[in-house]
C-alpha cells in the first residue's frame, strides 16, 4: 500500500488561510484521508487526479464550489502541494496547471541550488 506524505510551502498555506474555517477543515481532512489510505484508492474515489506531466490535483467539493490543490512527486512517497484554488466548475483551468509547473520548476531549482552550495 502506497501512502503519500504531503508537504507544502507558503503559497499553499496562504490559500488555506484564505478559506472559511469549514472549507479549510474540509481540505485538511482530505489531505489527511489521502495520506492515510492507499493512493490507488484515492484515485478510484476521485480524491486525486492526474492533470499533466507529473502534476496532480487534490479534489474536494463543497456545496457551491470545488477546492483544488495541485501537487507533484518529490521522490518515493513524498509529494509537494504547489498551490490551491477554488472554482465554480469541475474543469481545471490551464493557467492553474501552468502555475503548478512553474512552482515545481522553482522548487527543483532552489533545491538543486542548495545542494550545490553544500
Amino acid at each position: 500500500m502506497v501512502k503519500p506524505e504531503f508537504d507544502w510551502g507558503e503559497e499553499f498555506e496562504t490559500f488555506l488561510d484564505s478559506l472559511s474555517t469549514k472549507d479549510e477543515a474540509k481540505f485538511r481532512a482530505l489531505i489527511d484521508r489521502v495520506e492515510n489510505t492507499d493512493l490507488q484508492d484515492s484515485i478510484r474515489k476521485e480524491r486525486v487526479k492526474k492533470l499533466a506531466d507529473d502534476i496532480y490535483e487534490l479534489r474536494a467539493q463543497t456545496n457551491d464550489h470545488w477546492l483544488r490543490g495541485c501537487y507533484f512527486q518529490i521522490k518515493g512517497t513524498e509529494y509537494y502541494i504547489t498551490h490551491g484554488f477554488s472554482k465554480k466548475t469541475n474543469a481545471t483551468p490551464a493557467k492553474e496547471i501552468s502555475r503548478a509547473k512553474a512552482i515545481r520548476k522553482a522548487f527543483w531549482f532552489a533545491r538543486n541550488k542548495r545542494r550545490d552550495e553544500e
